[in-house]
């Protein structure tokens, strides 16, 4: 007779009936809970880059590199609840080389600057040739995204070095485009160039479609672009299809780009952010 048969039966020697189902359900919601509970996490090995690099060639996985820093909140959460469950865990254990570093100490400040990490947390994949595969920058609250980004490194159509290569035969492509897109975005990658091609290989009345719109406001940061001014131009197309959303959009591109001009370290940075907040006050908008 195990532990919890015998507090059942004492508990049935003393209880009513009723009591006593009330005290079952109770145990079984605490074991039942205990079961269920995440027990594993990622495995990040206590080893140098060059190591892994080796691990890499070996095992053959690509490596993941969390790139963190000791003051950062969102580094602290992604690992205390991203990092501990059990499907991420599992996911990345078994399909990577998994290591961490802090960018600001040791080995990790060359990794920095090598991989262009400037902002906390920055996920990184690397294959075994030590070639950027995959990056993302930001803590998502979402297992599934995690797991997304990890198929993306592993795939050989949708990694960064695949994206680069084929993004030329694939410029009126909207559901590639829309996925390049958002992988870009989400690893600080965006080339406002590619923006403009892709928008000027497709009739400007697709533009305001839900799909092209998605785009717009993931990657669309140059307010002197052709993509921006259509907007300035004919906001009505896209109110239509997306109402309020398109004036929270130009507001908040046109103030991010005078913030921008206006913190710059240039030494003219204060005769561009006044000519540009001229520029921006004579377009005929609401």
């Amino acid at each position: 007779m195990n532990c919890f048969e015998r507090i059942i039966i004492r508990l049935a020697s003393n209880q009513t009936l009723d009591k006593m189902k009330n005290t079952i359900l109770f145990f079984a919601i605490v074991f039942g809970s205990s079961l269920l509970a995440q027990d594993r996490s990622i495995e990040f090995q206590d080893i140098t880059f060059d190591e892994a690099l080796k691990a890499s060639r070996t095992e053959k996985k690509p490596i993941f590199m969390d790139c963190y820093a000791v003051w950062c909140g969102p580094c602290k959460w992604m690992s205390a609840n991203i990092f501990t469950q059990n499907e991420v865990a599992d996911f990345y254990n078994e399909n990577f080389i998994c290591v961490k570093f802090d960018m600001e100490k040791g080995e990790g400040i060359e990794l920095a600057k090598e991989f262009g990490i400037r902002a906390y947390p920055t996920l990184i994949f690397v294959d075994a040739n030590r070639k950027l595969v995959m990056k993302s920058i930001g803590a998502s609250r979402e297992n599934a995204d995690y797991i997304a980004l990890g198929e993306n490194a592993k795939s050989k159509e949708y990694n960064l070095i695949a994206l680069a290569k084929n993004v030329a035969n694939h410029r009126s492509d909207e559901a590639y485009m829309s996925k390049y897109f958002k992988i870009m975005a989400g690893a600080g990658m965006v080339d406002q160039n590619e923006v403009e091609l892709y928008f000027a290989n497709i009739p400007q009345k697709e533009w305001a479609s839900e799909e092209n719109w998605n785009i717009i406001i993931a990657v669309v940061d140059d307010i002197e672009g052709q993509v921006f001014q259509d907007i300035l131009n004919d906001p009505e197309k896209y109110r239509t299809e997306h109402g309020e959303q398109v004036d929270q959009f130009v507001s908040y591109k046109i103030q991010s780009a005078l913030r921008t001009a206006l913190y710059s370290r240039d030494a003219d940075a204060l005769d561009k952010y006044k000519a540009l907040l001229a520029q921006v006050e004579s377009w005929d908008f609401e």
